[in-house]
């Protein structure tokens, strides 16, 4: 997963370089065209519970890579890369919160994942054949892919590791340009003429100005209407 998320910092023009600490499995990377430095970190359950030695055995690494800078401390974000294996996730998601809500050093961010959701992601990245970076944006824009996540939310797929990725990554933006947004004059005027109502529109339009009296003016000749109907 950590070289993976590398090579997506290095697709959106980030230098990146890699923590040589025993105790650490992580990277670092700073943008080329921002004053922004992300430090991203494997970690687990014990780290988390010991956030603030934690966030030190970083900072001391730190200052052993090329690219430290003072600037470090106020301008950098910290991801956890956590893998829960618990089976019961109420506790990690409390230990979580408290660690993204800590203010020792940092900002800091966890992206928690599991076997399942991870391999279905692998398998997938693998699968298209092309750079991370452009996975993640199809993947991201697939309506059916969202919609299936917005009902099922608490299911683990690839979709919903993407998600806390884009979420936690502040950097990594996606362009919906290749979707148009639909004129709303043209769906509303498409939607009366398809249910015939094209001529309660009309006299609303010819007879009021304003909206409180249109409203008044089509329950009126909708009440019409009914009485013919009687």
């Amino acid at each position: 997963m950590i070289d993976l998320l590398d090579k997506l910092m290095l697709d959106y023009g980030f230098i990146t370089e890699k923590m040589l600490d025993n105790k650490l499995v992580g990277f670092v990377s700073i943008s080329s065209t921002r004053c922004s430095h992300l430090v991203v970190v494997e970690t687990s359950l014990d780290a988390l519970e010991n956030i603030n030695l934690t966030c030190d055995l970083i900072f001391d690494s730190l200052k052993k890579t090329k690219v430290w800078k003072s600037a470090f401390l106020k301008n950098s974000i910290l991801v956890f890369l956590f893998k829960d294996t618990s089976v019961d996730s109420s506790y990690s998601l409390k230990l979580i919160q408290n660690v993204e809500e800590n203010k020792y050093q940092f900002k800091k961010h966890v992206i928690a994942y599991n076997d399942d959701e991870f391999s279905q992601f692998f398998n997938e990245l693998k699968l298209s054949k092309t750079t991370f970076k452009k996975y993640l944006t199809e993947t991201i824009l697939d309506p059916e892919k969202f919609h299936y996540y917005k009902k099922n939310p608490s299911v683990q797929t690839s979709f919903s590791l993407l998600v806390k990725i884009l979420v936690k990554f502040p950097f990594v933006e996606i362009n919906p340009s290749q979707f148009a947004f639909a004129d709303l004059s043209n769906l509303i005027s498409g939607k009366i003429q398809n249910e015939g109502l094209a001529e309660y529109l009309n006299f609303a339009q010819v007879n009021h100005r304003d909206e409180e009296s249109m409203l008044k003016g089509l329950v009126g000749l909708a009440q019409n209407e009914k009485n013919k109907n009687k």
